[in-house]
């Protein structure tokens, strides 16, 4: 999909405060099925059609765009939940049961730029963000390519900052298709 409208393009800069693999600047932006980057803004993009006089991101606040804007927020907000709305909510349903689960196909929602993600390493509780993620680009994906980094500190100072890379796999997910989203192999 490539984004040619200038008030689209706007309210996403507006929306949008990290996402590595995605070029946001220039007179287009180009967004490769299946779409995750707009996904994973979607409830921003849903926000800009509220009541609210302002919307705050990273604590500056932005005014509600005009209604020409909001009728083209609302072109693509269409598009993408006839394509994938259904999904999402199985899929945010399966996060609600106890334990949380998540699914194979589904597990890019989980992964959005910039996220924060725990893991344990080497017995203890660690904090990542997550850097990008990305699948195999076929029409079944069997693994995703994740990279997370995290900053080493002491009490006063950042030390330095690595990045860890993992591959889940489709086959891990076990027989039933979804797994507990704790359980996750990093």
């Amino acid at each position: 999909m490539v984004i040619r409208s200038k008030l689209l393009l706007e309210a996403l800069r507006a929306r949008v405060e990290y996402y590595l693999s995605q070029q946001l600047t220039g007179s287009n932006i180009q967004v490769p099925e299946p779409h995750h980057f707009l996904l994973h803004h979607r409830k921003e993009l849903m926000q800009a059609l509220g009541n609210e006089p302002t919307l705050r991101v990273s604590g500056i606040p932005h005014h509600i765009p005009d209604k020409e804007t909001i009728a083209h927020i609302r072109v693509l907000l269409a598009f993408l939940d006839a394509k994938y709305l259904r999904r999402i909510e199985e899929e945010e349903s399966r996060y609600k049961k106890s334990p949380p689960t998540a699914t194979f196909e589904m597990m890019w929602m989980l992964l959005k730029h910039g996220t924060r993600v725990y893991n344990d390493v080497d017995g203890e509780l660690a904090a990542f963000v997550v850097k990008s993620a990305e699948t195999d680009k076929t029409s079944n994906p069997s693994y995703y390519s994740v990279v997370l980094w995290s900053l080493d500190f002491n009490a006063l100072h950042a030390l330095s900052s690595k990045d860890y890379g993992f591959r889940p796999q489709k086959q891990d997910m076990g027989n039933t298709g979804y797994q507990s989203y704790f359980s996750i192999p990093a």
